[in-house]
């Protein structure tokens, strides 16, 4: 539940009470000489609840932007230490950050107080706080989460009390992304920002090294426009990934948007890719494949809205496999069998990787081996910038077969008897 109080100036201002001054002491009738002590009205009582959670928000935003742990802390209820050990590693983390943005706003929505612990709830007050961030470099525009912070008087003072009594009823996505979740690293290459922890620290130079190298080898073969850089997340603790969903968990990795509005998203503003931590590469050759293959998702991210899985997959694996190279791509005897049975459909996006991952991706690889042998890549490539126009709310993935016969005169079930045709040559 959201509640929302629009404050004016009218209802503020009523006739014989004065706005009382900024303060983060606890609430208190205003009282002068030769005035009669008059009881704030509800209304009152919020704005100045509101006013004393947005000096607060301002003084976190203030100690982060000047590096000053002694002030982002003094916001907070030292009794909770579990709290402390939280903001003191969140602080950490935000610091070590090239932030090219970070605001704090108290929104005038709150929880009800009654989700705050049982020693506050009388006086609790819990704002929606809107966190705006943004990276140096890598994103455009700055990503909004939004919150829960229970704020209440302590020893005469109003401070934070606790991070996490409403963090269930939360949006998805408030708090996940990495400094959020556990003590991170930071890492820095031309192109790529690495985020790790104690964990997976040992593997920063090498997978930062094989980063770097693969978006050179996306940016040099993938000829759209997209921004030439990429944020790796690769820890040791598979929270992060937890957070992407079940299906996920068998992935070695993953390249996934980050929306500009974890409440009420609008637009991606950028494609990361998150390596699971069960599989962390441990050679270069191991290393390039695998980030090639995900920094390929986010060269495509303006393409996926009307290409089916098949397409995206299928062309990610010919440029991480440096267009099947033998070198680089072997077809195992159960993918070349299955292919020699005879295939007459490209895998569905639906279940795609979930039965024979294998299979699904070999045969999407094979498939584009078969375009580009018998057309060239130019043309493979603008195959899939007109797919990806022909997305519709009436065709999701695009009309593939209509490109495919406009553009090489067959359909994806023939499409797809060539590339077993691939399979069983290669297997």
């Amino acid at each position: 539940m959201r509640l929302r109080l629009t404050l004016t100036v009218a209802l503020l201002l009523t006739a014989g009470c004065t706005a009382a001054p900024a303060s983060d002491h606890p609430l208190a009738p205003a009282t002068s000489p030769s005035a009669t002590v008059r009881t704030p009205t509800g209304l009152q009582v919020e704005a100045q609840r509101h006013r004393i959670a947005e000096r607060i928000m301002q003084r976190r935003e203030r100690a982060v932007r000047d590096k000053d742990e002694r002030a982002f802390l003094s916001t907070l209820d030292v009794s909770n230490t579990a709290m402390v050990r939280r903001q003191k590693r969140l602080f950490a983390n935000l610091v070590a950050m090239p932030l090219r943005t970070f605001t704090l706003h108290a929104t005038d929505a709150t929880w009800p107080s009654g989700f705050a612990q049982d020693r506050f709830r009388a006086t609790a007050y819990i704002p929606y706080v809107q966190q705006r961030l943004q990276l140096r470099g890598f994103d455009p525009v700055p990503v909004t989460t939004t919150y829960g912070l229970t704020l209440a008087p302590v020893h005469g003072h109003w401070k934070i009390v606790s991070d996490d009594d409403v963090r269930a009823r939360e949006a998805e996505g408030a708090r996940d992304a990495p400094w959020d979740l556990t003590r991170i690293s930071v890492h820095r290459t031309a192109h790529a920002l690495g985020f790790f922890d104690r964990g997976s620290e040992r593997e920063a130079t090498s997978l930062m090294q094989w980063t770097e190298q693969s978006v050179r080898r996306v940016r040099a073969e993938v000829p759209l426009r997209w921004p030439g850089r990429v944020v790796v997340y690769a820890l040791s603790d598979p929270q992060v990934l937890r957070a992407l969903g079940e299906r996920m968990q068998s992935r070695a990795a993953v390249a996934f948007p980050v929306l500009d509005d974890n409440e009420h998203p609008t637009r991606r503003v950028a494609t990361r890719v998150v390596i699971n931590p069960r599989y962390l590469p441990r050679s270069e050759l191991e290393g390039t494949y695998l980030l090639s293959h995900e920094i390929t998702h986010v060269a495509l991210a303006g393409t996926a809205y009307g290409t089916p899985a098949w397409v995206q997959e299928g062309l990610a694996e010919y440029v991480a496999t440096r267009g099947g190279s033998p070198s680089l791509w072997y077809v195992g005897p159960s993918t070349a069998a299955r292919a020699r049975r005879g295939v007459d459909a490209m895998p569905s996006s639906t279940f795609f990787g979930d039965q024979d991952p294998a299979y699904d991706y070999n045969l999407s690889l094979a498939a584009f081996v078969s375009l580009t042998d018998r057309f060239g890549e130019p043309k493979v490539w603008s195959f899939l910038k007109a797919l990806s126009r022909t997305g519709s709310p009436a065709h999701p993935e695009g009309e593939p077969d209509r490109v495919l016969r406009r553009m090489f005169h067959l359909d994806s079930a023939r499409l797809a008897g060539r590339a077993a045709d691939v399979l069983v040559a290669r297997g």
